[in-house]
This record gives structure tokens, C-alpha cells and sequence, in this order.
């Protein structure tokens, strides 16, 4: 019984992954879209759009390639194209873009952001030496303290305050990716398109055997 358990679940993980990649690929055209009929950076106007593809890119590249990497069937056509696709947006980012899909993911998915806040999660002020945990895209960590989180988050957008700066960061990053998901996207339908005719071919060659 409880192998059966291991087997719903693993299907339901395999099912899970892939509905989350189709996510990013939707998220990725409708975001294209809807800047192109609005001719705007990516910013608070696209909404929960914006934030969702945040949330799906980051679990996709994160925690979607460690289970990818746990998966003795990797080759199977999916999850090789999945695999790629990860890879090339990992090569597409630099450390600093890393950082900053997981600080936009956090963002979208959280109330109270405790990590990048100088109060913990008892609402009292953290102490100055206080430091969080965050990962370079080859897994090695390294430790921040508050104010260096906002440092780094500055740095990134160019200005002290990055008002005007953030949305053209975005624009640069999701216009940078868009590409790459697009490519993966057409890739995997066409698999899919593969293994629709390969399937309706033999329901096909099984009726006419029956002579039904």
C-alpha cells in the first residue's frame, strides 16, 4: 500500500512539473502580448501577470531543475526539453538576475517579507550582524545582512531608489527570456503534436484490426 502511495505521488510531481512549465509558457506570451498592444515597460501595469511569471520562472529554474536532476528518465523528450530550456536561461542570467528572480518570486508570494525587512518575524527590529542565506546559480551560498540586501537590490537597478530604473530592468530581463521560453514552447507542442499522431495512428490500426 504504501509503495502505492510513492507511485501517486511521484505521478502527481511528474503532472505537477509539467503544468507549471506550461504555465511559464503562457505567462511568457500573454506578457508579450499585452506589452505589445500597450507598447509599456513590464511594470505594475501587467499586474498579477507580472507577478505570476515571477513566481513560475523562479520555481521553474530553482526547484524545477533539482527535480529534474533526481529523475532517472531525464532523457524522455519532456523533460529533455525542459532540462534545455532551463539550462539556457540559466545562461542567459548572471548572478545579479538570479538574485533578483528570487527577490521579484518573494515579493509576488509573500505578505510580510521578513528577509529583506530590518524587523524579523516576531515584528521586532533584527539585530545589524543579522544575515539571510541566498545561492549563486551554480548552488554555492552566500549571507547578507539587511542593509546589504537593499546595497545589492540598488546596485542592481542602477539608482539609490530604482523608481525609475526597476520597470526598465524588467523590460531588459523578460525581453532577454522571452526568446528563449518562445523557442521551448513551439519545441514542446510540437512533441506533444508527435505524440498525439502517434497515439490516434495506432487507436486507428487496432480498429481496423477489429475490423470495428
Amino acid at each position: 500500500m504504501e509503495n502505492s502511495f510513492v507511485d501517486i505521488q511521484r505521478q502527481y510531481d511528474r503532472l505537477n512539473f509539467k503544468s507549471w512549465c506550461c504555465n511559464l509558457f503562457e505567462l511568457n506570451e500573454r506578457l508579450y502580448i499585452e506589452q505589445s498592444i500597450s507598447n509599456k515597460l513590464y511594470n505594475n501595469d501587467n499586474g498579477y501577470l507580472l507577478r505570476s511569471y515571477f513566481v513560475v520562472l523562479w520555481e521553474i529554474i530553482y526547484n524545477g531543475k533539482k527535480y529534474l536532476e533526481r529523475q532517472a528518465d531525464k532523457d524522455e523528450k519532456h523533460l529533455f526539453a525542459i532540462g534545455n530550456l532551463i539550462d539556457e536561461l540559466l545562461g542567459s542570467i548572471n548572478d545579479d538576475d538570479y538574485f533578483m528572480i528570487n527577490y521579484y518570486r518573494n515579493c509576488a508570494s509573500h505578505i510580510f517579507l521578513t528577509r529583506y525587512s530590518p524587523l524579523n518575524g516576531k515584528d521586532s527590529p533584527k539585530e545589524n550582524n543579522a544575515q539571510t542565506t541566498f545561492y549563486y546559480k551554480d548552488g554555492n551560498d552566500y549571507n547578507l545582512t539587511f542593509g546589504e540586501i537593499l546595497n545589492k537590490v540598488e546596485k542592481v537597478f542602477g539608482s539609490k531608489l530604482g523608481v525609475y530604473e526597476e520597470p526598465k530592468y524588467k523590460n531588459k530581463l523578460i525581453c532577454r527570456l522571452y526568446p528563449i521560453i518562445h523557442k521551448y514552447n513551439e519545441e514542446i507542442n510540437e512533441i506533444e503534436k508527435n505524440i498525439n499522431e502517434t497515439f490516434n495512428n495506432h487507436i486507428w490500426e487496432q480498429i481496423v484490426q477489429k475490423e470495428c
